[in-house]
């Protein structure tokens, strides 16, 4: 509650003490902060009432008696108190608390200008910038700034955080590692990423994006809000349709993405005025219903496109998976046969499998018999019936 004299209400300046308060005051007073300790309440008081102090000062002024206010709260071994003086013809009224900067903005819609994909209500007068940003088929990222002439920042969204996937066995056997950029395809790249719960990847962007190069940043409040979760859960199910999840799996490979991204930037005084602003964004964020009728089409056959590819390429890495574990096969066995002096050999006949000593070119097999002749230049004797066999790699 503001406390001043019956008269026209006053425009109000902050104050900062050098003691470590900061209070708000009527332009063109002045104004005696001080901090003491060590001394008892009722002392204060006495002095503050006696014939030396300011309070004198105001019988001076007016010729005549004057009057005063004094406000003190103590706990403990705190407190603190205010006073108030005034020639006595001068009463203190109450009035209402003055109207936030905020409440007296005035508000235009601002139209995505990329795609037409949503709208939303910004200030009049802030430089307003952004919107739908498209990367790729089914990688759309929402990104929204409006900043005040006296430098508060509020953003919704910010399209340089990419889709993260988290490293498993996979990624790493193909040589990628944390920090690096994987593409699954169709134009979407990802950044390799550990998940972060989102009150752990508020405090790094605070660090790393919105708040990058401030000079000793303090976390002041850290808390988790389900609350939150839960609506921007409910939003996604009815803007998605069921088609797009926020999270994702692909075999073995799981995604993570920053669906929801809200801040601000303000001088201390208009923090109010900026939270405010981000209210009001919120609210009156619209997505433009043709867009995402539109974009669920492009959901629904980039899915399509994903799950034949997908078929497609485990098919493909089925049969090369079992190609080289049959050449594997071979070159185990081929090493084995040497260390044991055989060699495998097949008739192309009947397509039975024989094993024979090493050492010759040629072998054949006496017709029927499971002798097994070998010979270096591939005669054998004329008078026997033997059938050729071949050589198995």
């Amino acid at each position: 509650m503001d406390v001043q004299a019956d008269a026209a209400p006053a425009s109000f300046t902050l104050h900062k003490n050098p003691a470590g308060f900061e209070v708000e005051h009527p332009q063109g007073w002045t104004i005696q902060g001080f901090i003491e300790r060590n001394r008892r309440a009722s002392d204060w008081v006495r002095s503050m009432l006696s014939a030396s102090n300011w309070f004198r000062n105001a019988r001076l002024v007016s010729g005549g008696p004057s009057r005063a206010n004094i406000l003190g709260s103590i706990a403990g071994a705190a407190g603190i108190m205010m006073a108030m003086a005034a020639p006595a013809a001068v009463s203190f009224t109450s009035v209402p608390a003055r109207q936030s900067a905020a409440s007296t903005l005035a508000f235009l819609r601002y139209q995505d200008p990329n795609e037409m994909a949503f709208s939303v209500e910004a200030p009049r007068g802030w430089r307003t910038a952004g919107g739908l940003f498209r990367f790729a088929s089914v990688d759309t990222r929402t990104a929204v700034e409006t900043a005040s002439p006296e430098g508060i920042r509020v953003l919704m969204g910010d399209a340089r955080i990419p889709p993260y996937t988290v490293l498993d066995q996979q990624l790493a056997a193909l040589g990628l590692r944390e920090g690096g950029m994987y593409s699954p395809g169709y134009g979407v790249n990802m950044q390799i990423r550990r998940y972060m719960p989102g009150i752990t990847f508020a405090e790094w962007y605070a660090a790393n994006g919105v708040g990058a190069g401030a000079q000793g940043l303090q976390f002041v409040d850290r808390k988790d809000r389900p609350d939150i979760a839960q609506n921007i859960d409910r939003f996604n199910g009815l803007l998605n349709g069921g088609i797009v999840q926020s999270r994702s799996t692909a075999g073995e490979v799981a995604f993570w993405s920053i669906q929801h991204l809200y801040c601000y930037l303000a001088p201390a005084p208009q923090v109010s005025t900026a939270g405010q602003v981000l209210t009001r964004m919120f609210d009156s964020f619209r997505v433009n219903p043709q867009w995402i009728a539109m974009q669920q089409g492009i959901n629904a056959n980039a899915s399509r496109i994903v799950a034949e590819t997908n078929a497609y390429v485990s098919r493909v890495h089925s049969e090369s998976f079992w190609s080289i574990q049959q050449a594997q096969d071979r070159v185990s066995r081929s090493r084995s046969d040497a260390n044991l002096g055989i060699v495998r050999l097949e008739d192309p006949g009947t397509g039975q499998t024989y094993t024979a000593e090493a050492g010759s070119n040629y072998y054949g097999r006496i017709a029927g018999t499971d002798r097994i002749l070998g010979s270096n230049t591939g005669d054998f004797p004329p008078r026997l019936d033997v059938n050729p066999l071949i050589q198995l790699r």
